[in-house]
């Protein structure tokens, strides 16, 4: 499986807050076609900053959409050295605290094209995208329960098989949980509109 790795404050907006585009400046390559799955792969640092100063500036644009989405982010911070960023879920009555995973793969995706900035207009549908970047599609998200770990790569590059191997037991398990989930909320046949 073929497997991007991304910020972790982005691969947190791609499973929480419904990113469905992640910019590049550089085309998908031919060997990624649409339809195919994607592990997204969550970086081992926080906007490619490691001092909260300059990585102050690259977080706001998530930052400011969580908190419209009700979840509030936290950070921690020693010695100008960010440790962990980490987010409250909205409307918990113990507001808990879920730390964003680095150096794992935390989803997989489906690509389903690229917007391409000389041709693409873009609109409601892609308020993601960067209209000056190629906007890779991506759908179907399914948020690994557990995160596997692995280290990243730049470009598009494969999971080692025992990590494809892991992420797709982990696929499985989710895939279960969303089914279990939308059976218990069905009465007589027919989905819950509560």
């Amino acid at each position: 499986m073929k497997a991007i790795t991304i910020w972790p404050e982005w691969c947190w907006a791609i499973t929480r807050l419904g990113k469905n585009v992640e910019n590049r400046t550089w085309k998908p390559p031919r060997s990624l076609a649409d339809g195919d799955r994607v592990a997204i792969h969550a970086g081992g640092s926080f906007g490619g900053a490691s001092t909260y100063h300059g990585l102050k500036s690259v977080f706001e644009p998530v930052d400011s959409m969580a908190r419209r989405a009700g979840w509030h982010v936290c950070v921690d911070v020693a010695k100008n050295l960010v440790n962990a960023y980490s987010v409250r879920e909205p409307k918990t009555v113990s507001d808990r605290v879920v730390k964003l995973p680095r150096g794992a793969v935390v989803a997989v995706a489906t690509f389903a094209g690229v917007l391409n900035p000389s041709t693409t207009v873009g609109g409601d549908r892609w308020p993601w995208w960067a209209f000056d970047q190629f906007g890779w599609i991506i759908d179907s998200v399914i948020a690994l329960g557990k995160p596997v770990e692995c280290r990243g790569r730049q470009g598009l590059w494969n999971l080692p098989p025992n990590v494809e191997e892991a992420v797709l037991v982990e696929v499985a398990a989710s895939s279960r949980k969303v089914d279990e989930s939308q059976k218990s909320s069905s009465v007589c046949g027919h989905k819950s509109v509560f």
